[in-house]
């Protein structure tokens, strides 16, 4: 390298670019330069007036960012937060708490519906199994319990509420033994609400036995989670009702007045709604 001639690795410090970047630019206009004849003015070298170009095309670079607003990103910061930043927000939080929800000290019951060698399994009949979910309103996250009979899939009983408390899974289990003979086996995930002692002795005095899903197993409960999802498809696609009174209505008209009595639900037969493939025991006279 010539006295007073700057290396690449300096020159691109300077520029701001890579060392790489200057000696493949240096490259290419060399050989442009050679297809074209000799170019060289007063003995310039071919690398000087394509550092100098290149110099230019940075300063103008350098000169469009400088006209950009600072203030742009401090505008943008204080934005009114749209509503699917909320609605993320609001699903990070009902995330949250139901992994809070999980981890609790209750005792834990083993899957029951698994076969388990020298003990007869539980007829579907004689089975419930149970869940909670939650649905979006225009007055905030609303939960829904259910019970539901794992032969017809019937669903036996239901309860909804503003919050997850361990009431809402009592009060669901206790709408359904009040229309229905209590199950045998009773099948839940391991969430705190039926972990809980209150929902364990109202197991007990029913003479039911429990039964929970394998850790952070959703197929062990498959027929409830089916549930939900024909529930969020076919009455709550078209959005969030406003209030949760609007939920509730649109919950009972679904379940009731429609999916119970008249739609065909498998493992059924053909022309068989879950009312009339359930042959659990009508609850006895008082």
């Amino acid at each position: 390298m010539e006295s007073g001639e700057r290396s690449a690795r300096q020159l691109g410090k300077e520029l701001g670019v890579s060392e790489w970047s200057l000696c493949h630019w240096r490259k290419q206009y060399r050989e442009n330069a050679a297809g074209a004849g000799p170019t060289g003015v007063g003995g310039t070298s071919p690398a000087a007036p394509g550092a100098l170009d290149l110099a230019a095309e940075v300063r103008r670079l350098r000169r469009k960012l400088e006209t950009v607003s600072r203030s742009g990103y401090y505008a943008h910061s204080r934005k009114p937060e749209g509503l699917r930043r909320r609605q993320d927000a609001d699903l990070k939080e009902q995330i949250e708490e139901t992994f809070r929800e999980s981890r609790h000290d209750h005792p834990i019951a083993p899957n029951r519906l698994l076969p388990t060698e020298g003990i007869a399994p539980v007829a579907a009949e004689q089975t419930w199994v149970a869940d909670i979910t939650y649905l979006q309103t225009g007055e905030g996250w609303h939960y829904l319990a259910a019970e539901m009979n794992l032969a017809s899939r019937r669903i036996m009983g239901w309860k909804s509420a503003a919050t997850m408390e361990s009431s809402l899974v009592e009060e669901a289990f206790q709408k359904a033994a009040f229309s229905s003979a209590p199950p045998r086996l009773h099948h839940s995930d391991r969430g705190s609400q039926y972990a809980a002692k209150s929902f364990r002795s109202l197991l007990d005095a029913h003479h039911v036995i429990p039964s929970m899903s394998r850790r952070a197993n959703c197929y062990d409960n498959a027929s409830l989670e089916s549930f939900w999802s024909t529930l969020k498809t076919e009455y709550f696609h078209a959005g969030p009702p406003p209030t949760r009174a609007q939920a509730d209505r649109m919950i009972f008209d679904y379940i009731e007045t429609f999916y119970n009595t008249r739609r065909l639900t498998p493992p059924s037969a053909i022309n068989h709604t879950p009312i009339t493939s359930d042959h659990s025991s009508p609850k006895p006279p008082q």
